[in-house]
């Protein structure tokens, strides 16, 4: 599972998520508000914790961690679909302030985009 919401409620859904030993890669921030006891439930389940910055993969020729670069080709076969999770789109640099000054907190704001085109790919 890859936590990337960066929602603090989020770690409270997580063990009803996972299966026994799962690998639980953490790469949303900015949890604050959440005692830090609802590990509890997770730590049972007994996953393996992956940090985001690319310690897990290591990393390629270019410095690039290998973790990213997997990723992106999951997502370009398809073997990933993404959209479903994109719930908030913006059609331009000037609008991402507004995100970040409160809307990312809505309760359906799952992750936003920035579209430079009209045309979802």
């Amino acid at each position: 599972m890859v936590e990337a919401a960066g929602a603090a409620g989020l770690f409270k859904q997580i063990p009803g998520l996972i299966r026994k030993q799962a690998t639980l890669l953490l790469y949303g921030h900015g949890h604050s508000g959440v005692d830090l006891g609802v590990l509890n439930n997770i730590q049972f389940l007994e996953p393996t914790l992956v940090a985001a910055v690319g310690a897990s993969g290591g990393y390629d020729a270019d410095g690039r961690p290998a973790t990213y670069r997997r990723a992106l080709e999951l997502i370009e076969e398809g073997t990933i679909q993404v959209a479903p999770f994109i719930t908030h789109r913006y059609n331009s640099l000037d609008s991402v302030p507004g995100a970040f000054a409160g809307e990312h907190r809505e309760p359906d704001y799952v992750k936003g985009v920035v579209m430079l085109t009209d045309e979802p790919r």
